[in-house]
């Protein structure tokens, strides 16, 4: 919110260059100048007052793109243009890799990739997903090798079948 008590204290010249078009000033700033220089007695023709109230429009319609670009993203960049790809979203991705382990998140995020023609990418996200999964296997059942004895009770089991309910 800007404060026409902080604007008033303003020389003319500094005012002024709210009403210059490509200022960094918001939609109100440009607003309360105007009307505080008119105050002062200065005088604008209606083709300057019309310029300023048009500048002030389109900067608040710049504000309200960047406010409706936020909530897409927001929404995870969900559009309703029916020539759109159609990928796989991020939760989609991530429910499916903490549920069914690495492999068919990659899988998806790999056919994503391979949509949008990122084929490197995706081929490095499908070796590093299956990669994962044998060095999380092995690194398992190198950890919890227990020599003196086996229980299918034992604590490594729920390790062992939270960390690869897939590979059974």
């Amino acid at each position: 919110m800007v404060s026409k008590n902080v604007l008033r204290k303003l020389p003319d010249s500094e005012l002024k260059k709210y009403l210059v078009a490509g200022n960094r000033f918001t939609p109100e700033a440009v607003e309360a100048a105007l009307e505080v220089l008119q105050e002062r007695g200065h005088l604008f023709s209606e083709s300057e007052k019309a310029t300023v109230y048009e500048m002030i429009r389109a900067k608040r319609q710049d504000e309200q793109n960047r406010v409706n670009e936020e909530k897409e993203t927001w929404k995870d960049h969900i559009t309703e243009d029916p020539n759109a790809i159609k990928l796989y979203s991020r939760t989609t991705i991530f429910i499916i890799t903490i549920v069914f382990t690495t492999i068919p998140g990659s899988i998806l995020l790999c056919l994503n990739l391979l949509t949008v023609r990122k084929y490197a990418a995706a081929a490095f996200t499908l070796l590093t997903g299956i990669g994962y999964f044998f060095l999380q296997t092995y690194l398992l059942s190198t950890i919890f090798n227990t020599t003196y004895h086996s229980s299918r009770y034992g604590p490594e089991m729920g390790i062992i079948a939270l960390g690869q309910s897939s590979y059974w």
